[in-house]
């Protein structure tokens, strides 16, 4: 999308986590604090959880280049640890069943859990100290003037988000 928004081919994108970049703007309309995802059952998920502790959970991650896998790597790097990855799968729902059958742990936000078929066999911690939180964002082009129609629709997308982070 990123590339999209550079060439022209689209005037307005939505990425998750998208690095800072002289030529986009970049507005961000969700923030999602992400959990440690693990069966219900399971006497090793804490009830707190330390960012410098995911380490010693093996997690169910989706492969590069994925937004969210690149955002707990870079936080994880900051730190000198990485991630202990046991799988790599693209598919949400799937992190979640193989999460629910014991194969390890998912770091995803706790909206991921609505409507999952597996979701009442799981349960969720957030990571704090610090937060771990995900961005959604409205991108456009720093070189391009804004149309009409293109600030019609993030108009849209914003009202669909919800309130802006920090709002209230």
């Amino acid at each position: 999308i990123l590339e999209w928004l550079a060439v022209g081919r689209v005037d307005v994108g939505l990425a998750y986590n998208p690095a800072p970049a002289a030529a986009f703007d970049i507005r961000v309309v969700l923030e999602e604090p992400l959990c440690l995802i693990g069966p219900r059952a399971d006497r090793r998920l804490p009830s707190r959880l330390r960012l410098a502790d995911l380490p010693r959970f093996p997690l169910i991650l989706p492969s590069q280049p994925n937004a969210l896998r690149r955002l707990v790597e870079a936080r994880l790097a900051g730190l000198g640890l990485r991630p202990q990855v046991a799988m790599e799968i693209d598919a949400v729902p799937a992190i979640l069943e193989l999460v629910a059958e014991g194969h390890g742990y998912a770091l995803l936000p706790l909206r991921a859990l609505q409507g999952a078929a597996a979701a009442p066999r799981l349960a969720a911690t957030a990571v704090a100290q610090p937060a771990l939180k995900s961005a959604l964002a409205i991108v456009t082009s720093a070189q391009r003037p804004s149309t009409p129609l293109q600030q019609a629709a993030m108009r849209m997308i914003e009202e669909l988000a919800g309130p802006a982070p920090g709002a209230g």
